[in-house]
């Protein structure tokens, strides 16, 4: 509980910090697993038209729920997502479904969509047990069109990255800084997007 606590605090204290702006990432074929939750927190450097953040927890083996807060409009909201398949590297993607703003409470309103998430081992001596990833997806409202994310790993801490969400293309890199705790900064156009996930045990 005292982790928990602490951990909404830095949350609240990173968003409130942070000069929000468009920030949404797209959905991969991933879940939290189970008792766990994931925090996610996510800004622009210079930007003042948007805060988010959300909190995300499984539902039994498959389901997946989050609490989200969108400051442009001033609204909170949830989403829901169901994993089809877990991907295992080099052989079968995984493949969700899910729908975002289910109650239709957002300036975006509600989207739904489909994303597969393929795996692939590398064979680097310093990035080789870190697979690299390629998501393919599409959906409705905010998805509408091809969603793209790429993650390719340089070392085990530290990966490039890049994704389309149907409407923006943005550039970046992620940094592990633990197992629980990982940060991006991507690029996008005049824009210079900051966002962390922090899993909770």
């Amino acid at each position: 509980m005292r982790a928990l606590c602490f951990a909404l605090g830095t949350l609240v204290a990173v968003v409130a910090w942070a000069d929000p702006g468009l920030v949404g990432e797209i959905p991969n074929a991933h879940k939290v697993l189970k008792r766990t939750l994931r925090l996610h927190g996510a800004s622009s450097l210079n930007l003042r038209d948007r805060r988010e953040f959300a909190v995300q927890a499984p539902i039994g083996e498959a389901w997946e729920t989050a609490l989200t807060y969108d400051e442009r409009g001033r609204r909170a909201s949830v989403d829901l997502a169901y994993q089809f398949l877990i991907p295992f590297p080099d052989a079968i993607p995984g493949i969700s479904i899910g729908v975002v703003d289910l109650p239709n409470r957002t300036r975006d309103g509600r989207s739904l969509y489909l994303v597969a998430t393929w795996q692939f081992g590398l064979q680097g001596e310093s990035n080789g047990n870190v697979p690299a990833e390629l998501t393919l997806g599409g959906g409705t409202g905010r998805y509408r069109g091809l969603l793209f994310g790429m993650k390719l790993p340089l070392t085990d801490r530290f990966s490039l990255t890049s994704q389309h969400d149907s409407r923006d293309l943005r550039a970046g890199f992620e940094f592990q800084a633990t197992q629980e705790l990982k940060f991006r900064i991507q690029f996008q156009q005049n824009r210079s997007l900051v966002s962390f996930d922090w899993t909770l045990r």
